[in-house]
């Protein structure tokens, strides 16, 4: 189970939940929305002055690694969903209160 709390982006082992690891985002003060698709897990994070798009190997759940971010034009973020070479991100505001969707090739997970 992949969760947020508290900032902190969380992975839980499946039937008796015990706490595997945390990772706290470098650069930002909360994640928002989350994705997991085989080994990598995207986050969209943000604070009141930038926000990032990360890419976490998750390969060894007890020890998530940042391979890759990017820096994002907006704000605030609802959703990450994955398909194929592409992370389509949700905005839920930016600096000019507009709502919309960010799409961002993730072939490279180092360079996303």
């Amino acid at each position: 189970k992949l969760a947020m709390a508290g900032g902190n982006f969380i992975h839980t082992a499946t039937g008796n939940p015990t706490l595997e690891s945390t990772y706290t985002s470098v650069d930002s003060v909360e994640p928002q929305a989350v994705a997991v698709v085989g080994n990598y897990a995207y986050l969209a994070t943000a604070k009141a002055t930038d926000s990032n798009f990360e890419i976490l190997d998750i390969t060894d759940p007890s020890s998530p690694t940042l391979v890759g971010k990017m820096l994002l034009d907006d704000t605030s973020y609802g959703a990450v969903a994955i398909a194929g070479k592409y992370a389509y991100v949700g905005i839920t505001a930016n600096w000019h209160g507009v709502a919309g969707l960010e799409v961002i090739d993730i072939s490279d997970p180092t360079h996303p």
